[in-house]
């Protein structure tokens, strides 16, 4: 826990050892994921990501009527908590979740069942030219929506209704976490961290140290960067073509 957030470290203890009462013997693993676990959360804004693997599948239903409602309620400063629930059998076919939890994740409590699995998985998939690949697609529909003017984008939610928050989510998205697979199908990925994903970029002069600082002041002082999401547009037109090629 040491790693996380001191805002936040309460928080997520509470939710980790609430889970643990809840559900026992069954919780096989508590990963936390976003911008908590990068260390990137901002206050009042951010909130907390959990992936929970258990031995049987539980509907998210009943965490939502006995626990998100109070932990809103202690924890004002954090909108409610995701908490995504796999069960032991879903995570085995669930190949993508799997490959986040390892790589993009940090193992909260138990067994780190997804770098176990992933071991003895033919299907697993690896930070490599070939993950990059299989998710192409996925990154080409959230940006053609978003050059549509949709504002709840495929598989990444609804953007901020504030615009310095707004560019903050493309910034993160498109930036750097596009900027991490381009990196795998380069051969030059360490981490989705973001300053080793700026600075590998940097490297490969893809992005210069203008546009490095720019970008991690969007991430940790949006409003104070007053960059906008029509300023956020711009930066994503520039790159996008290079993070979202075929060749």
């Amino acid at each position: 826990m040491d790693s996380i957030q001191i805002e936040y470290r309460e928080q997520v203890t509470h939710m980790v050892n609430f889970i643990n009462t809840i559900f026992k013997e069954k919780v096989i693993s508590i990963y936390l994921s976003g911008s908590v676990w990068s260390n990137e959360a901002i206050l009042y804004h951010s909130d907390v990501d959990l992936f929970l693997v258990l031995t049987d599948y539980v509907d998210k239903e009943e965490i939502k009527k006995t626990f998100l409602k109070k932990l809103i309620e202690e924890y004002p400063f954090s909108p409610e908590p995701h908490i995504s629930i796999y069960s032991l059998q879903q995570l085995k076919t669930d190949h993508f979740t799997r490959f986040i939890m390892e790589y993009n994740c940090g193992l909260m409590y138990g067994n780190n069942i997804a770098k176990d699995l992933n071991k003895v998985i033919d299907k697993t998939i690896n930070p490599s030219e070939k993950a990059y690949f299989q998710r192409l697609q996925f990154a080409k529909d959230a940006y053609e929506a978003l050059k549509n003017g949709k504002r709840n984008l495929p598989n990444l939610g609804l953007l901020p209704s504030d615009t310095y928050f707004a560019a903050r989510k493309l910034i993160k998205y498109f930036i750097v976490i596009e900027g991490a697979y381009y990196l795998m199908k380069v051969g030059n990925f360490k981490s989705f961290n973001t300053d080793e994903v700026f600075n590998s970029l940097e490297n490969l002069q893809i992005i210069n140290q203008n546009e490095k600082n720019l970008y991690k002041f969007v991430l940790t002082n949006p409003q104070e960067s007053k960059v906008t999401e029509m300023d956020a547009l711009k930066i994503i037109k520039d790159k996008i073509g290079i993070f979202l090629s075929e060749k």
